[in-house]
């Protein structure tokens, strides 16, 4: 907010300073920190700007590091990280490498660390800890995707055989999934049961 030359009817949020004041000059001067703020005449320093102590600044804290003014930490843990912690060159939260992973900042590149495919940008895959190019999923000896068994099965792989994991009929060569393995179908007449119009296990009715 603005100055005022005149003291202001209502509270501010900031507070103010005459008009014409070495606080409003655009010039660094007097015990200014930073240009027309901090020291004990100007108001406080936004975010970034220089400071010797928390009294300059507006969030009331000056990292001792770097001396500029920072947010404050949070009293609380907060669900995800604050709106530095993905782009603070440092790893933190739950990031796997630095400023990306995780459930919060975004994928990382290749050849940064991962837990999950989902660490890693389009394209990538999680391999033994590290982003890296995607193979073919349907020939990489693993059970992965939506396969029902090792690389076959779901929408993307080729049918599994007879004996693997299935849980519907398209996803094996037979087309019949039998208790969540792929089998072949038997004849109703040769299947050892009582089934259909049969009399008896695989024998009179009118089929048999």
């Amino acid at each position: 907010r603005e100055p005022t030359s005149e003291p202001s009817r209502n509270p501010t949020s900031r507070p103010t300073v005459p008009v014409g004041s070495p606080c409003q000059n655009g010039a660094r001067d007097g015990d200014e920190t930073d240009v027309d703020c901090g020291g004990n005449a100007c108001p406080t320093c936004e975010n970034g700007k220089t400071c010797r102590r928390d009294s300059d600044c507006f969030s009331g804290l000056c990292d001792d590091d770097d001396d500029v003014c920072v947010d404050q930490p949070t009293r609380r843990p907060t669900a995800g990280p604050t709106r530095e912690s993905c782009d603070n060159d440092e790893r933190d939260g739950e990031e796997t490498d630095r400023d990306c992973g995780g459930p919060d900042c975004s994928p990382c590149a290749e050849g940064k660390r991962c837990r999950a495919d989902s660490d890693c940008r389009d394209a990538l895959g999680c391999v033994d800890g590290t982003c890296e190019e995607r193979g073919d999923p349907c020939d990489d000896d693993e059970r992965n995707g939506d396969e029902t068994d090792v690389d076959c099965g779901g929408e993307l792989c080729d049918k599994c055989a007879e004996g693997k994991r299935c849980n519907r009929g398209d996803d094996c060569e037979t087309n019949y999934c039998d208790k969540g393995y792929c089998a072949r179908r038997q004849e109703p007449c040769d299947n050892d049961q009582r089934d259909g119009s049969e009399t008896d296990v695989d024998c009179g009715g009118t089929d048999c």
